[in-house]
């Protein structure tokens, strides 16, 4: 009987060892296969969140400085280096590039390429999805991703050029993220999933190496997603006054006007301008003037209603989009904040800032369809209150 129960034991033992072993090696299986694919996904995902935040040429910026010319192409190239620019900074080796077959993008374009050229192919042909490039090199391996890149503006002197015309939201070419795809660690941590393979231990293989390669994982894509939010955040925040830039409250004009139109609600547009800012710097220094800036910013948020706009768009220029007030009602919000610039006082160590601002209003009453118009208006107003010797509100 003694003997019959250990053979029975062994036998048990042998069972739930062949278990654990045959479960070690599932594990072992996925955990590699997961570790294979992770560098490809998160650098895809990484990519995607880069294409997804940068600027996609799409939209006309009207307010934009360099905007003069007729077919947008000093724009262009503006907006085309501060995305360049902004994906450099964030020190991952991702680059932004634009490729265009279209002798307008010339000076722009990158070379053409087999993957470049069906990618825009495939744009042109309405598909989706992006296109995506996986390139294996000797010392590193790179992931390039490609969408649709699509006139902002109708091309009024292609046909004067000799060139073929474009109308606004034609594909005219891609914009391509190419990202490093690093695997360094994912090659030690095979390696470590091969020995533990060979050992079979499915304890050691569990609290080893999975629940880590799982947390490792869960902690990439965190990193991933603060990256993008704050990468997102810089993209529409001023970095002096923390409030909206001129990029976000471009975006916000286009969009509230063309709602309250639609339903024939009032919206207010209120340009304001710092009186005689350059004797400030000129006279104080520019710290002096950046911390009169960051004085006022905050005395305008802290009036600001919750679901208006408030934004710095130029050097001493804020706006604010007011949505649902009457002409009267936002003539009255405009002196409050007139007042409140006038009541505040700077100290700078030597001297105490006593400044006022001049205020231009505009409401879309007259039916105003585009941004531009509306913040044309405004803008027209605040130099007439400019004229009529500072410190008040025009309308």
């Amino acid at each position: 009987m003694r003997t019959k129960f250990s053979n029975k034991n062994f036998d048990i033992v042998m069972i739930m060892d062949a278990i654990l072993i045959s479960l070690a090696c599932v594990l072992v299986i996925m955990a590699f296969r997961e570790v294979s694919g992770s560098p490809v996904r998160n650098a895809r995902a990484t990519a995607n969140v880069l294409m997804a935040a940068t600027d996609d040429f799409s939209k006309d910026k009207v307010l934009h400085s360099g905007s003069m010319d007729a077919n947008g192409m000093i724009q262009f190239h503006t907006r085309l280096d501060e995305v360049s620019k902004r994906i450099g900074n964030l020190g991952i080796g991702a680059s932004f590039k634009v490729y265009s077959d279209h002798p307008n993008f010339a000076g722009v374009s990158d070379g053409e390429n087999e993957f470049r050229k069906n990618a825009l192919a495939a744009a042109r042909n309405g598909e989706s999805t992006p296109s995506e490039e996986f390139v294996e090199e000797a010392d590193a391996n790179f992931i390039r991703m490609a969408e649709p890149l699509k006139a902002f503006r109708d091309c009024s002197q292609c046909e004067v050029l000799g060139f073929s015309s474009y109308k606004k939201g034609d594909v005219i070419g891609i914009r391509e993220i190419t990202l490093p795809v690093g695997d360094a660690s994912a090659r030690t941590i095979k390696k470590l999933l091969y020995a533990f393979g060979l050992l079979a231990s499915a304890l050691m293989v569990y609290l080893g190496l999975i629940i880590p390669m799982f947390r490792h994982y869960r902690k990439e894509q965190a990193d991933i997603t603060v990256r993008a939010d704050s990468f997102e955040k810089q993209a529409s925040t001023d970095p002096l006054t923390g409030l909206h830039n001129r990029r976000y409250f471009e975006q916000a004009l286009e969009s509230y006007l063309e709602e309250f139109n639609a339903v024939g609600s009032q919206l207010g547009l209120l340009v304001l301008d710092l009186d005689h800012f350059k004797s400030v710097n000129d006279n104080h220094g520019h710290d002096a003037g950046d911390l009169l800036l960051k004085e006022i910013s905050l005395r305008l948020k802290a009036i600001t209603r919750e679901h208006d706009v408030i934004a710095r768009i130029g050097g001493e220029e804020f706006a604010v989009l007011t949505p649902y007030v009457t002409e009267e009602r936002l003539l009255k919000v405009a002196e409050r904040y007139r007042e409140a610039i006038q009541e505040l006082r700077v100290d700078i160590g030597n001297v105490i800032l006593r400044p006022t601002v001049s205020i231009g209003v505009a409401t879309n009453a007259n039916g105003e369809q585009h941004g531009e118009d509306l913040f044309t208006a405004a803008d027209r107003k605040l130099y007439e209150a400019k004229r009529n010797g500072r410190n008040r509100v025009a309308a």
